[in-house]
């Protein structure tokens, strides 16, 4: 993963040829490089893996195996095949579950992770790993797909509170049953019906009905379904990229996006991208991501653009969300905080609080277990403890926290 949070923070020889190696797929005139001779493999191999890259790497760079050292050669082709193995089994369930979708009529966008796979890895899903599908449906179709999810089979994910994601939230995740043998890698849905959860939901700053008009066409695993635009798409997933994985980002996650950028050529309408992005109060996480793809590989965005966007003045929310997640260091003990303070109902906030705080007896036994003597409450002791403890272990860095937005 790329050194906190900042992609061009540490750049040895390895990591340049890292990224020449993905140059030559962005822009078509450089040819892939030659490894340099004194070339550390087993640190290059070692990048790959932290990069997220190496079943990639192992299709991107067929022409220069031959000057490869064997064992390098066999450990990719080892990280290539295993995944194929479980590419094939996610597709099973992703062809299932889009065809349950789309044969009651339900107009279904496919995002991030299985959006990529089609348009930049060729259809090949042993490329890009991805442990779960995100879809997203007009909130009018939610409790219809709900109910296609569980006669499929899928259990949905634990709630503090029964319905709580439906009051506060935009999403819910649903996961298959008889999961893979292969370990880590649960397959789950990633269940949609607005596009962002940090801060929290606002459904009057995105038009669904907009995103849906605006989308395109795309076959996933040989079902016809929708993608966003790729206007929206490049706002959303810098968005979410700056907003949730800041601190943990990989570099192939800078390479996509550079990529959808590059395959959209002359007809990616920047105006729009920035519109868009004022429209959703994201201007400071498109800001951010898009300078670290153009410090990585130079030409991908336009300085027009950037220097636009550098001029653009990001409303009190905006600024408040971007300074919290860096103080907090991108911390998850903190996201209720986040949301405690930014949903846009005020009213709702103190009960949010409470169900965050005091999760519901059934939760509490599930989690923690049978409670000493059968004195349930006793377990949110436990919780408390716990949640102090995960505190003082991850506050490796100030937590001085900005004042909240009016």
């Amino acid at each position: 993963m790329l050194s906190e949070g900042q992609p061009v923070a540490s750049r040895d020889r390895e990591f340049e040829f890292l990224l020449a190696c993905l140059a030559s797929k962005l822009f078509s005139e450089r040819p892939l490089p030659d490894p340099p001779t004194d070339l550390d493999w087993e640190r290059f191999y070692s990048l790959l893996i932290r990069q997220r890259l190496s079943p990639h790497f192992y299709v991107l760079a067929k022409s220069q195996r031959g000057q490869w050292p064997a064992s390098f050669r066999q450990r990719l082709r080892l990280d290539h095949f295993s995944l194929m193995v479980y590419g094939r089994q996610c597709s099973n369930r992703v062809q299932a579950i889009l065809t349950a979708l789309t044969r009651t009529g339900i107009p279904t966008i496919v995002l991030k992770g299985w959006a990529y796979i089609q348009a930049l890895y060729n259809h090949d899903p042993s490329q890009r790993i991805c442990s779960d599908i995100d879809l997203l449906v007009h909130p009018r179709d939610v409790s219809l797909c709900e109910e296609i999810f569980y006669r499929s089979g899928c259990q949905l994910e634990r709630e503090s509170w029964p319905g709580y994601n439906h009051r506060y939230m935009n999403g819910n995740r649903f996961f298959f049953p008889d999961q893979s043998a292969i370990p880590g890698h649960a397959f789950s849905i990633g269940f949609h019906w607005g596009l962002f959860h940090a801060p929290a939901f606002d459904p009057k700053q995105l038009d669904i009905e907009r995103l849906f008009e605006h989308s395109l066409p795309i076959n996933v695993c040989g079902v016809e379904v929708r993608e966003l635009s790729v206007e929206d798409a490049i706002v959303y997933n810098c968005a979410h990229l700056d907003l949730h994985h800041r601190f943990e980002a990989s570099l192939h996650d800078y390479y996509e996006m550079g990529a959808m950028i590059v395959r959209a050529g002359s007809s990616l309408d920047w105006k729009e991208v920035v519109h868009c992005a004022n429209c959703w109060k994201k201007i400071v996480p498109l800001r951010s991501v898009l300078k670290k793809i153009e410090a990585l590989w130079p030409g991908i965005v336009p300085l027009s653009v950037l220097d636009r966007l550098t001029r653009q003045k990001p409303n009190r929310i905006e600024r408040f969300v971007d300074r919290w997640i860096e103080k907090t260091n991108g911390r998850p003990a903190f996201d209720h905080l986040l949301t405690w303070l930014t949903f846009p109902d005020w009213k709702q906030r103190p009960l949010i609080l409470l169900q965050d705080v005091f999760p519901s007896p059934a939760y509490m036994k599930w989690r923690y277990g049978r409670p000493f003597l059968g004195i349930w409450p006793l377990l949110y002791l436990r919780r408390f403890v716990g949640a102090i403890d995960r505190i003082e272990r991850n506050n490796k860095t100030s937590t001085t926290f900005p004042q909240p937005a009016q």
